[in-house]
Protein backbone atom coordinates (compact mmCIF):
# COMPACT_ATOMS: atom_id res chain seq x y z
CA UNK A 1 0.00 0.00 0.00
CA UNK A 2 1.77 3.34 -1.03
CA UNK A 3 0.75 6.64 -2.55
CA UNK A 4 0.58 7.56 -6.05
CA UNK A 5 4.56 8.41 -7.48
CA UNK A 6 6.06 6.24 -4.78
CA UNK A 7 7.69 3.74 -6.60
CA UNK A 8 5.51 0.47 -6.14
CA UNK A 9 6.74 -0.44 -9.81
CA UNK A 10 10.49 -1.40 -8.26
CA UNK A 11 8.36 -3.86 -6.16
CA UNK A 12 8.08 -6.29 -9.35
CA UNK A 13 10.65 -4.55 -11.50
CA UNK A 14 13.67 -5.75 -9.05
CA UNK A 15 12.42 -9.29 -9.21
CA UNK A 16 11.57 -9.26 -12.97
CA UNK A 17 14.65 -8.11 -13.48
CA UNK A 18 16.63 -9.97 -11.59
CA UNK A 19 15.32 -13.20 -12.29
CA UNK A 20 15.58 -12.56 -16.13
CA UNK A 21 11.78 -14.32 -16.88
CA UNK A 22 8.64 -13.24 -17.61
CA UNK A 23 6.63 -10.98 -15.69
CA UNK A 24 3.39 -10.07 -16.71
CA UNK A 25 1.80 -6.10 -15.38
CA UNK A 26 -1.82 -6.03 -15.99
CA UNK A 27 -2.64 -2.33 -16.07
CA UNK A 28 -5.87 0.21 -17.32
CA UNK A 29 -3.28 3.07 -17.80
CA UNK A 30 -2.48 2.90 -21.46
CA UNK A 31 0.11 5.95 -20.87
CA UNK A 32 1.67 4.40 -17.69
CA UNK A 33 2.30 0.96 -19.66
CA UNK A 34 3.98 2.51 -22.80
CA UNK A 35 6.61 5.11 -20.34
CA UNK A 36 7.58 2.25 -18.27
CA UNK A 37 8.31 0.39 -21.24
CA UNK A 38 9.76 2.63 -22.95
CA UNK A 39 11.80 3.27 -19.51
CA UNK A 40 12.31 -0.68 -19.35
CA UNK A 41 13.81 -0.72 -22.77
CA UNK A 42 16.01 2.23 -22.20
CA UNK A 43 17.70 0.42 -19.58
CA UNK A 44 18.43 -2.32 -21.95
CA UNK A 45 15.44 -4.85 -20.66
CA UNK A 46 13.46 -6.38 -23.27
CA UNK A 47 9.74 -4.98 -22.33
CA UNK A 48 6.04 -4.97 -24.74
CA UNK A 49 2.96 -4.21 -24.30
CA UNK A 50 -0.70 -4.88 -25.44
CA UNK A 51 -3.40 -2.69 -25.31
CA UNK A 52 -5.90 -1.15 -27.74
CA UNK A 53 -3.91 1.82 -29.34
CA UNK A 54 -1.56 -0.95 -30.98
CA UNK A 55 -2.74 -2.16 -34.39
CA UNK A 56 -3.27 -5.76 -34.09
CA UNK A 57 -0.15 -6.56 -36.12
CA UNK A 58 1.93 -4.43 -32.96
CA UNK A 59 -0.17 -6.47 -30.54
CA UNK A 60 0.82 -10.31 -32.58
CA UNK A 61 4.31 -9.07 -32.53
CA UNK A 62 4.50 -8.93 -29.09
CA UNK A 63 2.83 -11.63 -27.99
CA UNK A 64 5.28 -13.54 -30.22
CA UNK A 65 8.06 -12.04 -28.56
CA UNK A 66 6.65 -13.24 -25.02
CA UNK A 67 6.10 -16.64 -26.28
CA UNK A 68 9.60 -16.97 -27.72
CA UNK A 69 10.87 -16.05 -24.37
CA UNK A 70 12.60 -12.72 -25.59
CA UNK A 71 10.46 -10.33 -22.94
CA UNK A 72 10.55 -9.69 -19.32
CA UNK A 73 7.93 -7.20 -18.81
CA UNK A 74 4.80 -7.91 -21.01
CA UNK A 75 2.32 -5.06 -19.83
CA UNK A 76 -1.71 -5.63 -21.25
CA UNK A 77 -4.88 -3.94 -20.88
CA UNK A 78 -7.24 -5.33 -18.74
CA UNK A 79 -9.54 -5.57 -22.16
CA UNK A 80 -7.12 -7.53 -23.84
CA UNK A 81 -8.03 -10.69 -21.10
CA UNK A 82 -11.59 -10.86 -22.81
CA UNK A 83 -10.45 -10.97 -26.33
CA UNK A 84 -11.09 -13.96 -27.85
CA UNK A 85 -8.09 -16.67 -27.47
CA UNK A 86 -6.31 -14.25 -25.66
CA UNK A 87 -6.65 -17.06 -22.31
CA UNK A 88 -5.17 -19.56 -24.73
CA UNK A 89 -2.13 -17.47 -25.83
CA UNK A 90 -1.43 -16.25 -21.54
CA UNK A 91 -1.20 -20.25 -21.82
CA UNK A 92 1.33 -20.52 -24.12
CA UNK A 93 3.64 -18.31 -21.81
CA UNK A 94 5.77 -18.88 -19.26
CA UNK A 95 4.97 -16.52 -16.50
CA UNK A 96 6.69 -16.75 -13.76
CA UNK A 97 4.76 -13.71 -11.89
CA UNK A 98 1.13 -11.69 -12.89
CA UNK A 99 1.07 -8.35 -11.49
CA UNK A 100 -2.12 -6.10 -10.89
CA UNK A 101 -1.80 -2.56 -11.12
CA UNK A 102 -4.33 -0.58 -10.21
CA UNK A 103 -6.02 -3.54 -8.04
CA UNK A 104 -8.95 -1.02 -6.63
CA UNK A 105 -10.33 -1.45 -10.28
CA UNK A 106 -11.33 -5.07 -9.57
CA UNK A 107 -13.78 -4.17 -7.18
CA UNK A 108 -17.37 -3.20 -7.35
CA UNK A 109 -16.87 -1.33 -4.51
CA UNK A 110 -13.64 0.74 -6.01
CA UNK A 111 -13.78 4.13 -7.50
CA UNK A 112 -12.90 3.16 -10.81
CA UNK A 113 -14.36 0.13 -11.21
CA UNK A 114 -14.10 -2.01 -14.36
CA UNK A 115 -15.77 -4.80 -15.39
CA UNK A 116 -12.24 -6.44 -17.50
CA UNK A 117 -10.68 -6.51 -13.91
CA UNK A 118 -13.47 -9.75 -13.07
CA UNK A 119 -11.57 -11.75 -15.96
CA UNK A 120 -8.36 -11.72 -13.54
CA UNK A 121 -8.83 -14.99 -12.73
CA UNK A 122 -8.93 -16.23 -15.47
CA UNK A 123 -5.94 -15.14 -16.92
CA UNK A 124 -4.27 -16.23 -13.44
CA UNK A 125 -5.35 -19.64 -14.00
CA UNK A 126 -4.56 -19.33 -17.54
CA UNK A 127 -0.49 -18.85 -16.85
CA UNK A 128 -0.83 -21.54 -14.11
CA UNK A 129 -0.71 -19.46 -11.07
CA UNK A 130 1.83 -17.82 -11.18
CA UNK A 131 2.40 -15.92 -7.78
CA UNK A 132 0.59 -12.60 -7.86
CA UNK A 133 1.04 -8.94 -6.96
CA UNK A 134 -1.35 -6.64 -6.64
CA UNK A 135 -0.83 -2.94 -5.77
CA UNK A 136 -2.64 0.14 -5.51
CA UNK A 137 -2.50 3.19 -3.94
CA UNK A 138 -6.17 3.48 -2.50
CA UNK A 139 -8.38 0.84 -1.12
CA UNK A 140 -10.81 0.56 1.60
CA UNK A 141 -10.68 -2.61 3.85
CA UNK A 142 -13.91 -3.57 2.19
CA UNK A 143 -12.02 -3.24 -1.29
CA UNK A 144 -9.22 -4.85 -0.13
CA UNK A 145 -11.25 -8.32 0.49
CA UNK A 146 -12.64 -7.94 -2.93
CA UNK A 147 -9.27 -7.89 -4.32
CA UNK A 148 -8.35 -10.85 -2.32
CA UNK A 149 -11.37 -13.04 -2.95
CA UNK A 150 -11.70 -11.88 -6.76
CA UNK A 151 -7.93 -13.43 -7.36
CA UNK A 152 -7.97 -16.07 -5.56
CA UNK A 153 -5.33 -14.68 -3.43
CA UNK A 154 -4.91 -17.31 -0.14
CA UNK A 155 -2.71 -16.00 2.86
CA UNK A 156 -1.73 -12.52 1.18
CA UNK A 157 0.67 -10.28 2.60
CA UNK A 158 -0.10 -7.14 3.23
CA UNK A 159 2.65 -4.09 3.19
CA UNK A 160 1.24 -0.37 3.97
CA UNK A 161 3.21 2.36 3.15
CA UNK A 162 1.71 5.58 5.54
CA UNK A 163 0.82 8.32 3.21
CA UNK A 164 1.85 11.72 3.13
CA UNK A 165 -1.64 13.14 2.27
CA UNK A 166 -5.00 13.19 2.18
CA UNK A 167 -4.90 9.81 4.44
CA UNK A 168 -6.04 7.59 1.26
CA UNK A 169 -5.73 4.17 2.17
CA UNK A 170 -3.63 1.93 -0.45
CA UNK A 171 -2.23 -1.81 -0.56
CA UNK A 172 -0.04 -4.31 -2.20
CA UNK A 173 -0.95 -7.58 -1.82
CA UNK A 174 0.96 -10.62 -2.80
CA UNK A 175 0.06 -13.96 -2.48
CA UNK A 176 3.05 -16.42 -1.90
CA UNK A 177 4.09 -19.50 -3.46
CA UNK A 178 3.12 -22.56 -1.51
CA UNK A 179 6.77 -23.26 -1.25
CA UNK A 180 7.72 -20.00 0.01
CA UNK A 181 4.97 -18.20 1.84
CA UNK A 182 5.25 -14.83 2.24
CA UNK A 183 4.18 -12.80 6.21
CA UNK A 184 0.53 -12.18 7.05
CA UNK A 185 1.71 -8.30 7.72
CA UNK A 186 4.52 -5.96 7.30
CA UNK A 187 4.18 -2.43 7.28
CA UNK A 188 6.46 0.35 6.50
CA UNK A 189 7.50 2.84 9.06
Amino acid sequence: MAPTGSGKSIAYWVPGIVAGDLTIVVSPLIALMVDQVARLTQLGIPSACVHSQMTAEERREAMIRASAGELRFLYLAPERIGAGGFLDALGRLRVSRLVVDEAHCISSWGHDFRPEYRRLGDAIAACGRPPVGAFTATATPRVRLDIIASLGLRNPGLLRRPQDRDRTLGSHLELGHRDRPIPRRARWR
